[in-house]
């Protein structure tokens, strides 16, 4: 957990050599500060006293909670026996549930009913490539290979180079590179950096980690060189390899498509086909960032 509590109730951030106590259960927590994991709390008797805190935090999970706040952030919420830590509470009470790891359909339902008011935002990071925004779809194969992939050594079949753009934000197909095990040359005619690899010809498809990154960078900026921020966009869809855990969800489902947008899910169907809205982050944040009120009466 991203939050505990000091013995006079302050709520604390994880820091070396930490210990304070859970905000749900009031027990001992210890600080976990590696090199390579979100710094977060951890209960001392290794159990938590919260069922659903099993998915690991990671650096999406705290750009959300960022937008909203350390106060509208990892909040106890409490119905009868049963407490749990919401991700995101905001001031009018509106569960947020950012979801970035697999979920079974009983853990959907379950939240869905101690919530009732919520709505989940979840990551697309891993099935980006496989949503088709029927509006903004487009031939993405031949795109990749006319722009960004060439034969090398040139005139040649032996093996092709990747050029990454450079407006590549997410450094997407700099990960999908490098996870394929490409390696880095320049080229002095042309001046350019690019990604080769002598086990592929040119007559061979890309890597799929490659090719999906490219489809995701290409829906990023066909969004962000065209919509307008202010305006939401109607969209058909369809999500190939669906994950039909999220026909059992009945609460409203957002799709963060890390570049600025959500899609936002209004009818989907077990063949992954579907109807929805395209919105900005700013729009988003602008409907449900609800900011405290004062309510202390001036004499």
């Amino acid at each position: 957990m991203k939050f505990a509590i000091s013995e006079t109730g302050q709520k604390l951030q994880a820091h070396p050599k930490g210990r304070a106590f859970c905000a749900n259960c009031k027990s001992v927590v210890i600080a976990k500060c590696g090199d390579f994991n979100i710094w977060h709390w951890a209960h001392e008797s290794s159990i938590d006293c919260d069922s659903w805190n099993y998915e690991p935090k990671t650096d999406w999970h705290e750009k959300w909670q960022k937008l909203f706040g350390d106060d509208q952030s990892e909040i106890s919420v409490q119905h009868g026996n049963e407490c749990h830590r919401a991700d995101i509470l905001t001031n009018d009470g509106l569960a947020i549930e950012i979801q970035n790891s697999p979920i079974s359909p009983a853990d959907i339902y379950a939240r869905e009913k101690f919530y009732d008011k919520m709505i989940w935002v979840i990551n697309s990071k891993a099935f980006k490539h496989n949503l088709i925004l029927k509006e903004y779809s487009s031939d993405t194969g031949k795109e990749i290979w006319f722009r960004w992939v060439r034969p090398y050594p040139p005139d040649s079949d032996l093996s092709f180079a990747v050029v990454i753009p450079d407006d590549d934000d997410n450094d997407q197909i700099l990960q999908a590179v490098k996870q394929c095990e490409f390696t880095k040359a320049f080229d002095k005619e042309q001046n350019i950096h690019f990604w080769t690899i002598k086990k592929y010809t040119f007559q061979q498809s890309l890597p799929k980690e490659i090719f999906n990154a490219f489809t995701s960078y290409l829906l990023d900026k066909k969004l962000q060189h065209n919509l307008d921020d202010r305006i939401s966009y109607k969209s058909k869809f369809r999500w190939l390899h669906l994950r039909k855990i999220w026909t059992t969800a009945t609460k409203p489902k957002f799709i963060d498509l890390n570049n600025g947008y959500l899609f936002y899910i209004k009818t989907l169907h077990e063949n992954g086909n579907g109807f929805g809205m395209i919105i900005s982050q700013w729009r988003f944040l602008k409907k449900y960032r609800v900011e405290k009120t004062n309510n202390t009466n001036s004499n």
